[in-house]
C-alpha cells in the first residue's frame, strides 16, 4: 500500500483488510504531503496498527522508528534486518555482473 496524504492508509486498509502488513523501510518520501519522516512513519505504522491477534506484522528491525511504531499492533510481530531480528541476513554480496545481491538467510 502506498500514502501520498495523511488517511491514505486507513483508507485502503478499510477497503482491502490485509492480514499480513509489511514494513520494508521509512524514508524522506512525500515530505511536502507529511513534513517529516516521522510523520511519514506514522501514517505506515497504520497498516499494522490496525491488525488483529490472529494477523501478521513485519518490520524492518533496523530502522528504530519502525521498531517503536510496531509496539502498537497487536498483530503477531515478525522482524527481519542485518541485525538481532527474528530472520537476519549474513554472507552479503553484490555481484556486479549480474546486478544481483547474494546473502544468507538466518532463523
Amino acid at each position: 500500500m502506498a500514502a501520498d496524504h495523511q488517511g491514505d492508509i486507513k483508507y485502503l486498509t478499510d477497503i482491502a483488510q490485509p492480514k499480513i502488513g509489511l514494513i520494508t523501510s521509512v524514508g524522506p518520501t512525500h515530505l511536502e504531503f507529511f513534513g517529516s519522516v516521522a510523520n511519514v512513519a506514522k501514517e505506515k505504522s497504520i497498516m499494522i496498527a490496525n491488525l488483529n491477534t490472529t494477523d501478521y506484522a513485519v518490520i524492518n528491525n533496523d530502522q528504530k522508528i519502525l521498531v517503536e511504531l510496531s509496539k502498537k499492533t497487536k498483530a503477531q510481530l515478525f522482524t527481519y534486518g542485518l541485525n538481532k531480528a527474528d530472520l537476519t541476513a549474513s554472507d552479503l554480496e553484490l555481484n556486479q555482473a549480474s546486478g544481483g545481491l547474494y546473502f544468507k538467510i538466518n532463523y
